[in-house]
């Protein structure tokens, strides 16, 4: 009898370590360089003037199925971009922003693919470009 308890209490106990190692990891949500460019290309698209974007973090809501990526543009404006399941989607990208502090403009026409090649990018995990 004792046995058995002993072996219930270390079935829990591993259950419990497995769940909270499922949720540690799941919120470590991370992006891909290409995926960083794809929003990167995304701001060119339909903004003026963009010389560097640095990429802050990025938050991962599972219950809505939605992921916030949060970047600063030009040293002086920050942007959260809500995307969906498919970050290459950029039809449910849904941009978010203080007006009373973002200094960037829209563009008045949308271009389809902008060139970002002049376009200085730290992307998560880097600092200042390094």
């Amino acid at each position: 009898m004792k046995l058995k308890k002993y072996f219930l209490v270390l079935i829990g106990m591993v259950c419990f370590i497995t769940i909270l190692e499922g949720c540690s990891t799941s919120n470590k949500s991370t992006l891909t360089k290409e995926q960083q460019n794809q929003i990167v290309q995304y701001i060119a698209n339909n903004f003026e003037e963009i010389k560097i974007v640095e990429f802050e973090n990025i938050d991962h809501n599972k219950l809505a199925e939605t992921t916030f990526i949060n970047l600063k543009v030009n040293e002086n404006s920050y942007l959260s971009i809500s995307v969906g399941d498919d970050i290459y989607d950029v039809d449910n990208y849904s941009p978010g922003w203080n007006p009373d502090s973002f200094k960037l403009k829209e563009k008045s026409e949308k271009r389809l693919k902008t060139d970002i090649s002049s376009i200085e990018i730290i992307y998560l995990g880097e600092q200042n470009g390094n």
